[in-house]
């Protein structure tokens, strides 16, 4: 994803996270004025160590960006709800951001695994597929459809949950998917 010179500042995104301490971030005026996303992904994939919660001794947990910060590990749900509440707080429509859930291609054979990560879509005129990825897995923010190893079965945001990243209306409210109506009770943007 190409970026024009940075000009004016955005709001911190540490701030945004609730304690991520990530790089103050500018806003690039080529891209609506929201954050680098480069920048923002690796920053908050290196706050803290990726564990899934099997591995930390505990079930399905769904963590806020304060819960997050405090644990100081968490798996990649986590790490995809702190970049959404992160660019949510920078300023960017919800309606443009969808946390996705589907598989993962672990190496290059067929073993897929169940993977979250965070995709910015497009303007309303732009296809999908260049719909912006920003993955706890690597650094480097590619389009979707540059991502064959992620298969998209389902997208949410605080507005609804669709089928895909689709932009039709919501299937079903935000509330109808459990952990994320947790953890959107329990966040707070302060």
């Amino acid at each position: 994803m190409p970026l024009a010179p940075l000009r004016r500042r955005a709001p911190c995104i540490a701030a945004l996270c609730a304690g991520l301490s990530v790089e103050p971030v500018l806003a690039d005026p080529a891209d609506s004025g929201f954050p680098p996303l480069g920048d923002l992904n690796a920053g908050v994939n290196r706050q803290a160590i990726h564990l899934p919660d099997t591995d930390a001794g505990r079930g399905d947990q769904w963590a806020t960006p304060a819960e997050l910060a405090a644990s100081g590990a968490g798996d990649c749900e986590d790490f995809a709800i702190a970049k959404y509440f992160a660019l949510v707080g920078a300023g960017v429509p919800p309606e443009r951001l969808r946390i996705v859930y589907g598989r993962l291609q672990v190496g290059a054979g067929d073993v897929w695994r169940p993977h979250v990560a965070l995709v910015v879509l497009p303007e309303a005129s732009g296809s999908i597929g260049t719909a912006a990825v920003l993955d706890s897995v690597i650094d480097e923010v590619r389009p979707l459809s540059r991502r064959p190893d992620l298969q998209v079965r389902l997208s949410f945001n605080q507005d609804g949950v669709w089928a895909g990243p689709d932009r039709a209306p919501a299937a079903r409210g935000a509330g109808r998917l459990r952990p994320w109506a947790q953890v959107l009770s329990r966040w707070s943007p302060h």
